[in-house]
């Protein structure tokens, strides 16, 4: 096996038989990104193929590359006071010690060629992911079973093949089928579940990435306009897809839900201005019974505000609505649809200067204050979105979960309402805002050390569905406090070395640390606040 070192070195021979189609390459990430489904199951600015990664020639035009990842993350998270109806319940979600261990390889099969004419690329890719997945607690997380992520005390194994796709690709189209990791824009929505690479400062680089949206896709794409330079992205690209959805926030093809959406996209780029807009038609079967369909608009901008040595400043963001109709969940009042309408967005504004990268992250996703009428108007992040160690990942997943325990009690009701289990938010940013700071100083090239706050408030007044059902309808806390907005806020710390070993091997290590305050929202009826929240994660791997 042999590999080639970022830029700078100069790449083998093998490497620069195959420069037409790394051209070409370029061009299919801008596919990727254009359509929010990176074939490589990466980041749209991630190359389909990555010189730097473990690869070997096979002939002048045919490559197979074979990169891979391990990594071992161990966390603990402090005890978390609920309210539970049961009286036999727990009064908290014990300590958790949770370790997460993962492998995972990505075989492909590359072919090009210079003379071709309309198709000079094709890539047979796949990407298997093994995980095993144990949590060291003790009794008391069961409540939690609402949670889809398994986050109990069995603990989970198995192995999962996130893609097995292909690419045929030329100059100004580009084909891709079958399995693949799904992302677009910011990951608001569509977000492939990885983990933040070393020298991406803009991220949010808290936390571990724990599933990804899988889809089974085909997807066509035009670029129509010559690109500046022969390794340039396409200035524009159009793109069409139609999807089956194997695994997300909503749709689990494994249980029985379908969940078939047509998409259209178009991304370009002119000068420091770069923006896509997407647009799915989405209709699905519960396997519980009722249909969700739905419209969805998303919008994403970048713009470089100054680029020159030593500064540079930029402002981007994504934006998302969506409109139709549910009848997953079924209101008392009205045994018809649920009208959908909500919205949801992300700002943030970065300055690199030096060996300092600092950025301001502004996020939003409207509520719903009133979980009794025939509307829905909260809108979800997608569950990989990472904000914060805490707050959202921990404190309102657990919280969420235990919500919907309670109305599942068959103490007030036979049994409990279709969709029950979708108050669980898995971790996601849901009706609320939030404000995060963040700083990365790289201390040396493979050392750096990361810094963050984050403050969040409910979208108006916290309504717990159980608890607020109890009495008729009013604002009321996940343990009963009343008219209440504020979430808290929590600070963020972190560590990362990252370890070249060789030509083909690096390793990295990541420590990480958090403390969080939680807001009123947590306050029981008589005031007393919940305890103060603490995390801890450790990771070690490695990718090659």
């Amino acid at each position: 096996m042999t590999t080639a070192r970022a830029s700078t070195r100069p790449h083998p021979r093998p490497a620069l038989v195959l420069a037409r189609g790394a051209a070409l390459l370029l061009a299919a990430t801008s596919l990727a990104a254009a359509t929010g489904l990176p074939a490589s199951a990466a980041p749209p600015d991630r190359p389909l193929f990555d010189p730097t990664r473990l690869h070997t020639p096979l002939g002048s035009t045919l490559l197979l590359a074979v990169p891979g990842e391990a990594w071992l993350d161990i966390g603990h998270v402090s005890e978390i006071p609920v309210a539970v109806v049961d009286p036999a319940g727990p009064t908290r979600i014990p300590a958790e010690t949770a370790v997460y261990a993962r492998l995972r390889v990505e075989p492909a099969l590359i072919l090009t060629a210079a003379s071709w004419d309309l198709i000079s690329f094709y890539r047979l890719h796949a990407d298997l992911e093994l995980v095993r997945h144990d949590l060291a607690v003790g009794d008391g997380r069961a409540i939690l079973a609402a949670d889809d992520d398994a986050r109990r005390d069995t603990g989970r194994v198995g192995a999962v093949l996130d893609a097995l796709d292909f690419t045929a690709a030329g100059d100004h189209v580009a084909l891709q089928l079958g399995l693949m990791r799904s992302g677009w824009g910011l990951g608001l929505l569509a977000n492939p579940g990885e983990l933040v690479a070393f020298d991406d400062d803009e991220s949010s680089p808290f936390g571990y990435p724990r599933q990804a949206d899988r889809n089974l896709r085909a997807q066509l794409a035009v670029f129509p306009l010559a690109r500046a330079r022969a390794d340039a992205p396409p200035p524009l690209t159009v793109a069409l897809a139609f999807d089956a959805v194997i695994d997300d926030d909503t749709a689990h093809w494994a249980d029985g839900d379908r969940a078939y959406q047509g998409i259209a996209a178009v991304r370009g780029h002119a000068g420091p201005v770069a923006a896509g807009f997407y647009a799915v038609h989405r209709r699905q079967t519960h396997h519980e019974g009722g249909e969700t369909v739905v419209t969805v608009l998303d919008v994403t901008a970048r713009a470089s505000l100054i680029k020159r040595p030593g500064l540079e400043a930029w402002l981007e963001g994504e934006g998302a609505l969506i409109l139709g109709s549910s009848s997953l969940a079924q209101s008392p009042t009205d045994p018809g649809a649920y009208d959908v309408g909500a919205a949801g967005g992300i700002l943030r504004f970065g300055v690199r200067a030096g060996v300092f990268t600092g950025v301001i992250e502004a996020g939003t996703a409207s509520g719903d204050d009133n979980p009794f009428d025939d509307e829905v108007h909260g809108f979800s992040f997608d569950r990989e979105y990472r904000v914060g160690l805490l707050l959202f990942r921990e404190l309102l997943r657990d919280e969420t979960a235990v919500t919907a325990a309670n109305i599942e009690d068959p103490t007030y009701r036979g049994s409990p309402p279709r969709g029950y289990e979708t108050l669980a938010t898995e971790g996601a940013v849901r009706g609320a805002s939030y404000v995060n700071p963040r700083a990365t100083f790289h201390i040396t090239d493979d050392l750096r050390l990361d810094l963050g706050f984050l403050w969040a408030a409910s979208d108006g007044d916290y309504v717990d569905a159980f608890q607020s059902g109890l009495i008729g309808g009013a604002a009321v806390g996940p343990r009963g406090a009343r008219a209440a907005d504020s979430l808290g806020y929590e600070v963020d710390a972190g560590l990362r070395y990252r370890l070249r070993v060789g030509s083909v091997l690096v390793l990295e290590a990541r420590l990480q640390g958090a403390w969080c305050r939680p807001g009123a929202v947590f306050d029981t009826a008589d005031g007393e606040a919940a305890d103060d929240l603490y995390g801890l994660l450790a990771e070690l791997g490695g990718r090659f």
